[in-house]
C-alpha cells in the first residue's frame, strides 16, 4: 500500500518545487486541493505526466517521484497500467490494422532566439508603443472612459507639444530613455490601519564553530546564488507582495487581522518555488521568517496561535505570492480571509541588474574580534510612507532580523560591529528612493 494519499501526491503537483525534499512533501500533505480543478493524463512513451490544474498545464518526469515512492505506488496513485504490458501488446505491428499503426509525427524544429535578438525585439516593441501614443487619434468609448485613472488629464498637458511622425528608431530610444520615472505606484493601504502597538521581535543567534579559508585575513561570505551589489533602490524598483488578511476560528466570531510583505531574496524569470523573505504584522508584533532560516522555500511563519504556509513563485520574470494556513490552523479549519493585495514588479529585463531590494557587504566580527568576516546586509520596505524598513544582517551563520520605525519604534537604533568600530545603520526614504548609511554609533 502507498505511504502517500492521492490527495498528498495532488498538493506536492500543484507547489510543483523545483527540488523535491521530504520536509516539503510533509509541509504540503496538509494542503486542501479541489480535485474536481484537477485533470491527469501519463505519456507512457516519454514518462511524462500531464497535469492540469485550474486551467493550467504541467509536465512533471515520472523519475521525480520515483525519488520518494515506489513505482509499484506510482502506477496505483495514477491508475497507469505497466508500459512493458502495453509495449508486447503492439510488439507484432502485422497484426495491427494500418489505421492503428503508430505513425511517425516530425517535429516542428523550433529556432533558439539569441539574446542579440530578444533585446531587438523588446526594442522594436518599446518603439512601437511609442509611435502608438504619438499617433493615436481615436476616442475612447464611454465604456472605456469609466475605467481611466484620474491621473489621465495631468497627462494630457505634457502631450501639447508637436512630435515629428518620422522620427527613427534611435531618436525615439533616446527620447524614451529621456522620459523621466513617473511617480512610483505604492499601496493604499498600510500597517498601521491594523494596530498602533508595534512591538520588536528578537531573533535567536545560533553558534558557529566553522574554520573556513580567509582572503586577506577575512573569511568570505559564501552566498548560494549570484550576488549582486546594490546600495540604493526606487521605491518602484521594490519586488513584492503585499497582504491584508483576517482570520478567526471556525465557528468563532473573533477576528484577528494581520498584514504581510513577502519579498524574494532575488529576482529570476521563472521558478515555481523561490526564495523568499516574510514579514507578518500581527498585534503590535513584527514577525520575520525566510528562507535563510533553513527552512525550504515553502517558508512556514507563525503568528500567535496560527500557523501559514507561504510560497512565492516567478513566471516570466513577474513575482507572485500565496498565503495558505498550515499545521493546527489547517487542522482546525481556521478561516483566512485575504482582504487586500498589492504587487509591485519590474521590468523583466532588469532582473540579472537588480534585488529588488538593497543589498551590500560590509566586513566584521562577532564572537572574536581576531576572525573577521564578510557579511551581508539587505533591506526591504515595510511602509512606503515612512521610514519604516525590515534589516536582515547575516555574518558566519548568525541571521538576525531588525526593524527601523520613526513611527511605532521611536530611536530605536541599529547597530551592526564593523572591523574598527560599532556603528549604527540609518535608512530613509530620499524622494522615492531608499538610501542607507553607516555611521560611527554614539
Amino acid at each position: 500500500m502507498s505511504l502517500f494519499t492521492k490527495n498528498h501526491v495532488y498538493a506536492l503537483i500543484n507547489d510543483l518545487a523545483a527540488q523535491l525534499n521530504d520536509e516539503m512533501i510533509m509541509a504540503l500533505s496538509i494542503c486542501h486541493i479541489d480535485n474536481n480543478l484537477m485533470q491527469i493524463s501519463f505519456d507512457n512513451d516519454n514518462n511524462i505526466l500531464n497535469v492540469n490544474i485550474d486551467g493550467t498545464d504541467y509536465k512533471i518526469h515520472k523519475q521525480t517521484f520515483l525519488e520518494f515512492i515506489s513505482e509499484e505506488d506510482f502506477n496505483s496513485i495514477f491508475n497507469i497500467v505497466e508500459t512493458n504490458n502495453q509495449k508486447q501488446n503492439i510488439d507484432n505491428l502485422e497484426d495491427i490494422p494500418d489505421e492503428l499503426k503508430p505513425k511517425e509525427i516530425s517535429k516542428p524544429v523550433v529556432h533558439e532566439k539569441t539574446m542579440e535578438e530578444i533585446e531587438a525585439e523588446e526594442k522594436e516593441r518599446e518603439r512601437k508603443k511609442f509611435r502608438a501614443f504619438v499617433t493615436e487619434t481615436e476616442q475612447p468609448d464611454e465604456e472605456q472612459l469609466i475605467f481611466m485613472d484620474n491621473d489621465l488629464d495631468e497627462n494630457e498637458d505634457n502631450c501639447e507639444e508637436e512630435i515629428p511622425d518620422d522620427l527613427t528608431g534611435d531618436e525615439i530610444d533616446e527620447i524614451i530613455e529621456n522620459q523621466k520615472d513617473p511617480e512610483p505606484e505604492i499601496p493604499s493601504f498600510s500597517k498601521y490601519d491594523i494596530d498602533k502597538d508595534m512591538q520588536q521581535l528578537n531573533s535567536n543567534i545560533e553558534d558557529n564553530n566553522d574554520d573556513d579559508e580567509t582572503v586577506n585575513g577575512v573569511i568570505p561570505f559564501k552566498e548560494k546564488y549570484p550576488y549582486i551589489e546594490q546600495t540604493s533602490v526606487h521605491a518602484s524598483d521594490c519586488v513584492y507582495k503585499l497582504f491584508r488578511a483576517s482570520i478567526r476560528h471556525k465557528g468563532s466570531p473573533m477576528i484577528d487581522e494581520l498584514f504581510f510583505y513577502i519579498y524574494p531574496l532575488t529576482l529570476k524569470k521563472n521558478d515555481p518555488s523561490t526564495e523568499i523573505v516574510a514579514y507578518c504584522y500581527y498585534r503590535g508584533q513584527n514577525i520575520t521568517v525566510s528562507s535563510f532560516d533553513g527552512q525550504n522555500n515553502l517558508v512556514r511563519l507563525k503568528a500567535g496561535e496560527y500557523e501559514f504556509l507561504i510560497r512565492g513563485t516567478f513566471v516570466d520574470g513577474k513575482f507572485d505570492a500565496t498565503i495558505n494556513t498550515t499545521g493546527n490552523s489547517a487542522t482546525t479549519e481556521d478561516q483566512l480571509t485575504i482582504a487586500q493585495t498589492f504587487i509591485n514588479n519590474i521590468n523583466s529585463g532588469t532582473i540579472d541588474s537588480q534585488n529588488g531590494h538593497i543589498k551590500f557587504k560590509y566586513v566584521g566580527w562577532e564572537s572574536d574580534p581576531n576572525k573577521l568576516y564578510e557579511g551581508i546586509i539587505e533591506i526591504f520596505p515595510t511602509d512606503f510612507k515612512t521610514d519604516s524598513f525590515l534589516i536582515v544582517r547575516r555574518i558566519e551563520d548568525y541571521i538576525d532580523y531588525f526593524y527601523t520605525d520613526k513611527i511605532e519604534l521611536g530611536d530605536k537604533k541599529i547597530y551592526i560591529q564593523t572591523k574598527d568600530e560599532m556603528q549604527e545603520l540609518v535608512c530613509w526614504w530620499d524622494n522615492n528612493v531608499i538610501r542607507y548609511e553607516l555611521i560611527l554609533a554614539s
